[in-house]
């Protein structure tokens, strides 16, 4: 964590401080709230799977912000600064999120859009639900435009910032079908039921939906 590496080098957080200015080698630069540091925490990451982090992933060190979009995450980390007014991040002049948290989402994995499958056998629909540090704790599903049901959940981390795995138990009949899946998590925010999302420079917040054929 930032924190540490901050005691070990006996840097001490000004009282001023409101937050903290990011630069990486490339000129890149994001601003994050100083709570970021005790909350995620941050942290500043050279390895990755038991190796050396590869240069493409930011190496020689890069910095992970969780609950935080990637664009808070800066890769070949060259300065960190505190600040006493809120850093302006490269991306928010030109419309995205300042914010950058993760919004609550859904995906499906399983079978593809357009897929072609075999009438009246089951199918396992897979996917995943992800909201950041925001858990997420219902999955829903819906058949052709029908009303919503509690699907199962595969899979649930220790962490909130970890996929939720989940399957739905589908056997089509013969024609075309979609089926469309939404997350809820603990705090009461929920996936919109727009496929695409609602507002592509805030994150994507949308219940993917797909249509198969039988």
């Amino acid at each position: 964590p930032l924190t540490e590496l901050l005691d070990a080098l006996a840097i001490e957080i000004p009282t001023s401080a409101v937050g903290l200015r990011l630069v990486g080698a490339d000129g890149y630069h994001a601003g994050i709230p100083l709570e970021d540091l005790f909350e995620g925490p941050v942290w500043i990451v050279w390895r990755m799977n038991g190796e050396d982090l590869p240069f493409d992933h930011g190496a020689p060190a890069r910095l992970l912000v969780p609950g935080r979009y990637g664009v808070k995450n800066l890769k070949w980390l060259d300065e960190i600064a505190f600040v006493d007014t809120p850093h302006v991040s490269y991306w928010t002049p030109k419309g995205w999120s300042e914010e950058a948290v993760y919004q609550p989402n859904t995906m499906i994995v399983s079978p593809m859009d357009g897929m072609k499958l075999e009438a009246n056998l089951p199918t396992r629909i897979l996917g995943t639900a992800y909201a950041g540090g925001d858990p997420v704790v219902k999955v829903e599903a819906r058949l052709d435009g029908g009303s919503w049901e509690e699907i199962d959940v595969e899979y649930v981390s220790s962490s909130p910032d970890t996929w939720v795995l989940w399957s739905y138990a589908f056997t089509p009949t013969e024609g075309d079908h979609t089926i469309q899946v939404r997350c809820t998590t603990a705090s009461g925010a929920r996936s919109s039921d727009e496929p695409a999302g609602t507002d592509q420079f805030h994150g994507y917040d949308g219940s993917m939906q797909i249509t198969v054929s039988a």
